[in-house]
């Protein structure tokens, strides 16, 4: 809600009682979203209309924040970002670079999301973890404490990443390059390698099907999964183990 005194002060309410406010301008000449007169917002931003930038939050760069999205608290949004959907980045996160953060993805405390990184969906990025690279979070995934996603890897559903070590990256197997572990709520695991995801007994199973997998050299990829399966064991009863 917003008051207008005379065109001379106006104020707008972001959730916590009405505080100096003001329109920002787009270049574009289109409506802008409202700006708290704390913030800072360049003018080369673009803030839709129901977009929201308040508290000390900074917006810089080409930054677009669109939708209903809100850059909050002492949040950092720069480089050619995007803040979409109903987002919120709040904090002191930053959010740099090609990132993305869309739908109702949260990117809070001290979390940095950067390079072409992809956040979205309920996805939660907080306290002091990474996303970077071409690394993406979605589904109800949660990476909290100083857990890190990158090299490409997509953690997804329900996963709970809460230190580096509850994800698994390996590089270098099969036709796609490369092989993800990750944590899921309450202990469990789930792998991605390629197109394919499942849980490591699933994957024991699949190897053990002889020419199911539609690889061109089903040996070369067989030998390298069969040879990190007793790392992944490893990782599995200590995740179980940790509840």
């Amino acid at each position: 809600m917003s008051t207008f005194d005379f065109g001379e002060m106006s104020t707008f309410d972001f959730g916590e009682g009405p505080v100096p406010a003001h329109r920002h301008g787009n270049r574009d000449c289109t409506p802008g979203g409202w700006v708290a007169d704390t913030a800072s917002v360049a003018d080369t931003v673009r803030v839709a209309g129901n977009a929201r930038v308040y508290g000390d939050a900074k917006v810089r760069g080409n930054a677009r924040v669109t939708g209903t999205a809100s850059v909050a608290g002492n949040a950092h949004v720069h480089g050619n970002t995007c803040v979409a959907g109903n987002a919120l980045v709040a904090g002191n996160a930053e959010v740099s670079g090609d990132a993305r953060v869309t739908e109702n993805a949260k990117v809070y405390g001290y979390a940095q999301v950067s390079g072409s990184a992809r956040v979205y969906e309920k996805a939660k990025v907080c306290e002091n973890a990474k996303v970077y690279g071409f690394s993406r979070v979605s589904g109800n995934a949660k990476l909290s404490g100083d857990a890190r996603a990158h090299g490409g890897v997509h953690v997804h559903g329900d996963a709970s990443v809460m230190e580096r070590y509850h994800l698994v990256h390996i590089d270098g197997l099969g036709e796609n390059g490369g092989l993800t572990m990750f944590r899921t709520t309450g202990g469990g695991h789930m792998i991605q390698a390629g197109c394919w995801s499942g849980t490591l007994r699933a994957m024991r199973d699949n190897l053990a099907m002889p020419h199911a997998h539609g690889w061109d050299n089903p040996e070369r990829c067989e030998t390298q999964y069969l040879s990190v399966l007793p790392l992944l064991a490893a990782h599995k009863k200590l995740w179980k183990r940790e509840g």
